[in-house]
């Protein structure tokens, strides 16, 4: 199973960096592909890559998008790419729009990151960033099952606490009114 794990010192975590090899879809990945600084961004729906990356690649482009940036909304080129992960996995035609990265050449966004398991942890005054590719169903990690023992329900924020008063006004409590069970 293709993984990687990057440690950083905890007082420096400000970014999660990893290097990452691109070259225009279709390509092959030399012995040495050229590597990329790689922000890993789980704010970012989709990757992005460089105008100055996509301009050294020769990527053709195959289309125009609209993307919402920090700084409002930019017009965007897009490109395919295939990306190679710092664990050796080469990801095949991903669509990336390009922008002004300014000190970054890419971001890892969440059209990727979601696609496996994604872990952090501070401990200590080492920051550890682990990622594998394909998500695995073992792998859940469940905080509160961990430091309670037990699973805590995952509620519906519209919905109210089984104990709290009806929303709908009877007086009676919400599990013994509209919240009643019926099988």
């Amino acid at each position: 199973m293709p993984s990687f794990t990057v440690t950083i010192p905890r007082k420096n975590i400000t970014q999660l960096i990893t290097k990452c090899g691109v070259v225009p879809t279709g390509q092959r990945f030399n012995n040495a592909p050229t590597e990329y600084i790689a922000v890993w961004d789980t704010g970012s729906t989709s990757s992005v890559i460089s105008t100055k990356m996509a301009k050294d690649l020769n990527l053709p482009i195959i289309g125009f998008t609209k993307t919402q940036t920090g700084n409002g909304i930019a017009d965007a080129e897009l490109f395919y790419v295939d990306i190679m992960l710092p664990c050796q996995l080469i990801l095949p035609k991903v669509k990336v729009s390009a922008l002004n990265l300014f000190s970054i050449d890419m971001l890892i966004g969440m059209d990727i990151i979601s696609h496996g398991d994604f872990a952090l942890s501070t401990y200590g005054n080492q920051a550890l960033f682990s990622f594998r590719i394909p998500a695995k169903k073992e792998c859940r990690t469940d905080f509160v099952k961990i430091d309670t023992g037990k699973q805590e329900p995952i509620r519906n924020p519209s919905e109210p606490a089984r104990n709290a008063p009806c929303p709908c006004g009877s007086g009676k409590k919400y599990k013994l009114c509209c919240g009643k069970k019926t099988f």
